[in-house]
């Protein structure tokens, strides 16, 4: 239930002490949401004023220390404009693109995301109560985010905590962290408010939120590795050259029970290419011994650079 209020006062702690090398802020549903669930108590009200001074003070705190800044969009999934709420969310979006455009921040509109979406679906379509994003709207925003990641930039919420957890342990992939997160989120919340079928609805857009990030940042990249034991490797290998376009490399090795030495064939292929090796293999050694397995990470010519930064 955090404002900019709130989130401007823990700022320094949260993101300018960690010096990130790239900031993104998305903060202001709350802001709009007090006036209308809370119009009693004007004090945890921030109104249009108040909000662009915290958002401006933010960017000011790490504006020449940092790569870049993103600055992403409240939004509140109405399609009428003549909504209230909407109308009055419009207003806290145009802040937002103002000040981008006057710091030279990188600008992403959820609003008119979702008011794209809306052009073709109804609004409880990607969220009941038009904020809290279902398995669609959760869709959405996995992708934006994983622009986000892709630039190396955070949002300034738990994926600060994964960032640093990344770091700590990188075997680990985002999407995975981000489900463990929020898991325990999601697990917490159930025993606190009593609720299962809020907690169970929410775990089915926290897994499918995971999955679509780690889809965004490391693709359909995964290969099968092959290992080859024929007696017409060359063979083999001559029309992976030529009808697959890829290579291979030879392994020394020796039969245990034959005592006789082999040339074993090692290789990687995408995975749409996979049934056309095997048929080769078939075609060429039809007693050919060879070991199928999949690769999910791959590192050089043809995938992905070695020296690039871990997401």
């Amino acid at each position: 239930g955090n404002t900019s209020r709130d989130l401007l006062a823990r700022f320094q702690s949260d993101v300018v002490d960690l010096k990130p090398d790239w900031v993104s802020i998305c903060i202001g549903i709350n802001d709009v949401w007090r006036q209308f669930d809370s119009p009693a108590i004007p004090d945890g009200q921030v109104l249009p004023e108040e909000y662009e001074q915290n958002v401006e003070q933010m960017i000011l705190q790490v504006k020449g220390k940092v790569k870049g800044i993103f600055l992403l969009s409240p939004y509140y999934m109405e399609p009428n404009r003549e909504d209230g709420m909407r109308r009055r969310m419009d207003e806290y979006v145009a802040i937002c693109a103002r000040l981008a455009e006057k710091h030279g921040c990188t600008f992403v509109d959820f609003q008119q995301m979702y008011e794209d979406y809306c052009k073709i679906r109804h609004s409880t379509f990607i969220a009941w109560d038009r904020v809290h994003p279902n398995r669609v709207g959760a869709t959405l925003m996995a992708v934006a985010l994983g622009l986000v990641f892709k630039a190396g930039a955070t949002t300034g919420g738990t994926d600060i905590i994964i960032k640093l957890l990344r770091l700590k342990f990188p075997h680990l992939k985002t999407g995975f962290l981000f489900l463990l997160t929020d898991a325990v989120i999601v697990t917490a919340s159930a025993f606190v408010f009593q609720n299962l079928d809020t907690a169970l609805y929410a775990g089915i857009v926290v897994f499918i939120n995971s999955v679509l990030l780690d889809l965004v940042l490391y693709g359909r990249d995964g290969a099968k590795m092959f290992f080859i034991i024929s007696d017409s490797p060359e063979t083999i290998v001559s029309r992976l050259l030529e009808e697959l376009d890829i290579s291979a490399t030879y392994i020394s090795g020796k039969g245990a029970y034959s005592g006789l030495d082999k040339k074993v064939i090692l290789c990687v292929v995408k995975k749409p290419l996979s049934p056309k090796l095997e048929e080769i293999v078939r075609q060429e050694d039809p007693t050919a011994f060879t070991i199928i397995t999949s690769a999910s990470e791959i590192y050089g010519e043809g995938y992905k650079n070695i020296f690039s930064q871990k997401l």
